[in-house]
């Protein structure tokens, strides 16, 4: 830093006050921050994931563009950075990623927040014979305690992880997701999460969500478009009726007047994609 120059600011109690941001940046922090003594680093490929980061850090440090690495950096150093990194390392958070351990004490009321922090930076969504999986790539006590809690709070059923990884099944790939997006409408209006991954999600598990016909037997019982895009996690109605027509071959709306007549209550005067 040259003499006379104003130090970037930085809100170095980020991680002093407990709330739903704050544990959603502490879940990133944990899959992909580099700490020194003195400088913390936030690297990854996808630029949205840092500007989440710079934005709810309020930081006036700029984002670089890594082209060795074809990765976006964010470099917090000066004043501010070494209180961030000693309240990280309270929480945890070793310099070695393969000593960090999971944040005790995580109110069940965050925890889905942390979770998906730090699934949107090291989570990997998997293909498995047209079935997804969530898979995490980490130290084996990080993996395990994660998995504790969402055992407990997310219902799914897989064991402990081996060799650094684990991997989970459709089922409790589905269970994690509607766990860790529960608090929908907080999510989106804050942009706490990464609109790419979250439709990477929508768009594989669409065959397993609509392999059979209930949704069209929810669709005929009552049920409206709107409730039904909530309930499926998908962001929008209008990717619901992209999803609908991609698997059926047929718009909501033409399933509807086939089936019910052109003067069913049910979806006069919608907006039916």
């Amino acid at each position: 830093m040259g003499r006379g120059r104003k130090p970037k600011y930085v809100n170095e109690g980020f991680f002093d006050e407990e709330s739903e941001t704050m544990h959603y940046v502490l879940g990133v922090s944990f899959g992909l921050a580099t700490i020194s003594d003195k400088r913390l680093i936030f690297r990854s490929k996808n630029k949205e994931l840092i500007e989440i980061i710079k934005r709810e850090l309020e930081s006036q440090h700029k984002i670089v563009n890594i082209e060795s690495r074809n990765s976006h950096q964010l470099e917090i150093y000066g004043k501010g950075s070494a209180y961030l990194i000693t309240s990280l390392k309270a929480r945890g958070l070793a310099e070695d990623k393969s000593e960090r351990i999971f944040p005790k004490n995580i109110a069940e009321s965050y925890l889905s927040h942390f979770d998906r922090g730090f699934f949107d930076s090291r989570g990997v969504i998997i293909n498995t014979n047209k079935k997804i999986n969530i898979g995490f790539y980490f130290n084996n006590a990080f993996l395990t305690d994660l998995n504790n809690g969402l055992r407990e709070n997310a219902g799914v059923k897989k064991t402990n992880p081996e060799n650094n990884k684990i991997v989970y099944p459709f089922n409790d790939s589905l269970r994690m997701y509607n766990f860790i997006y529960r608090d929908w409408d907080f999510i989106e209006s804050k942009g706490l999460y990464l609109k790419r991954k979250k439709e990477r999600f929508n768009i594989e598990k669409e065959e397993d969500v609509f392999d059979t016909d209930r949704i069209k037997i929810e669709l005929l019982d009552g049920k409206t478009v709107e409730e039904l895009t909530k309930e499926l996690g998908y962001s929008s109605t209008q990717s619901f009726y992209s999803a609908f027509k991609r698997v059926y071959g047929e718009t909501v709306g033409r399933f509807l007047k086939n089936e019910l007549g052109h003067d069913n209550r049910l979806y006069n005067g919608m907006n039916l994609g």
